[in-house]
């Protein structure tokens, strides 16, 4: 039967569990509920606010309200238990037990159950507790970096401009081949920047856009000529960058560094001209390491699935590699999309399974530990769609990091692979 498959069933029973914690936490609100909640706002609540939302809501971040005060949280409980059994908040992807990774942010079935019951239960604040200010991080956790690089000019969001995406170009001044083994953010105004990233341009392209365009930066509407560039990093609020041991990025000699910049204003900031300036930062590696390597999974350009929901495809891989992050790029919502790896002997391993991925919240998975994958491994990607979205190009892609032994020619790598049949 179309459809009917493991990722199918996953789906069923996560939407079968949601269901029941709405059945039972109800939707309506009421704005003298009876305290019914064992659990508390400073003693219980808080602690998981600040583990897990602290890195947008709050003061002066990129979400629109701070949940680190009662005063600021008990208004939006109703909304809070809302986004967290839709599985919208927090914006982590990536299905508990199906592959492990670094950055991992979605709650626990306890925390989510302490969050519904006290949004259900009247919202009790408990006894009053002035909670230490949160430790400030360092400009940059990782350390002093081996380079900082700053946006060339100031660039303005205007008062009538409510989102925006632009890029930056800035050259990287490498005299020769530099390894790069980590790379930080830091948004110049955290209220407006909602996501960014940075890859490397050869091709001096990003550079003609810039000289084009008489404003900071330079905007394009078809950014697929960048696509196959080396992405350096993928940053998303409150996530924490990584540092790579074993293996770094190659950035060429005399490459530009290239910043997308996506902003985005919430409604305190409606009406408002706001100025960013944002930085990054490199640590280049101090030995030499194996260069990390991309390759990517892409779908056919036109999806001939008739009424089937489930799209599927593969690839084998030519030779033995370890498997360190995964980057989706989705042009469209999706209900939910997976890998997974199929050894010659019919061993299945589970690599990601993003449920209901959404194209906004772009960033690279890593992996707990390296995934050492044989040569003539199949991977098999498959998207579960809406039944009027299969009938056209709904592009599937990502993009794979991956130390392969010996070293390959990451070009050839970086080719799209061969379809077979499912």
């Amino acid at each position: 039967m179309p459809g009917d498959g493991p990722m199918h069933r996953g789906l069923l029973l996560s939407v079968a569990i949601i269901a029941t914690i709405l059945l039972v936490s109800g939707s309506t609100t009421n704005a003298h509920k009876p305290i019914t909640s064992k659990y508390m706002y400073h003693q219980d609540v808080y602690p998981i606010f600040l583990a897990q939302c602290g890195g947008c809501h709050a003061p002066g971040a990129v979400a629109p309200m701070s949940l680190l005060s009662y005063g600021d949280a008990y208004p939006w409980a109703q909304s809070i238990k809302e986004e967290l059994v839709n599985l919208t908040m927090p914006p982590w992807q990536p299905e508990d037990g199906f592959g492990r990774f670094k950055h991992g942010g979605s709650l626990t079935a306890q925390q989510l159950d302490i969050v519904v019951e006290w949004a259900n239960g009247g919202t009790p604040e408990g006894v009053p507790v002035d909670h230490p200010v949160a430790n400030v991080k360092p400009s940059w956790p990782l350390g002093e970096p081996t380079a900082i690089f700053e946006m060339p000019e100031i660039f303005t969001l205007t008062a009538d401009v409510h989102e925006a995406t632009r890029y930056f170009v800035i050259p990287s001044g490498f005299e020769r081949e530099t390894l790069i083994r980590a790379v930080d953010f830091r948004p110049g105004a955290p209220a407006i920047v909602r996501s960014a990233i940075l890859f490397v341009d050869t091709s001096n392209k990003a550079a003609v856009y810039d000289a084009a365009d008489p404003n900071p930066g330079f905007g394009v509407e078809d950014v697929s000529e960048f696509d196959t560039e080396q992405i350096l990093a993928a940053w998303l609020p409150g996530q924490e960058a990584i540092a790579l041991d074993g293996a770094a990025y190659a950035v060429p000699a005399d490459a530009d560094l290239v910043l997308r910049v996506t902003y985005k204003k919430t409604w305190t900031y409606e009406g408002l001209a706001v100025e960013d300036r944002s930085a990054v930062a490199l640590y280049v590696a101090t030995r030499d390491v194996p260069k990390v390597e991309t390759m990517t999974l892409q779908s056919p350009s036109r999806l001939n699935t008739g009424n089937d929901q489930v799209v599927t495809f593969t690839t084998d891989l030519a030779r033995d590699v370890d498997l360190l992050a995964i980057l989706p790029n989705l042009a469209t919502d999706a209900l939910a999309v997976q890998i997974e790896a199929l050894t010659r002997d019919g061993r299945r391993t589970p690599i990601v399974r993003l449920a209901s991925p959404r194209p906004q919240w772009r960033t690279r998975y890593w992996l707990e530990e390296p995934l050492t994958l044989a040569r003539g491994t199949t991977l098999e990607v498959q998207a579960i769609f809406k039944s009027d979205q299969t009938d056209g190009n709904l592009p599937v892609r990502f993009t794979l990091d991956l130390v392969s032994t010996p070293p390959v020619n990451v070009a050839k790598i970086g080719q799209a692979p061969v379809e077979r049949n499912p």
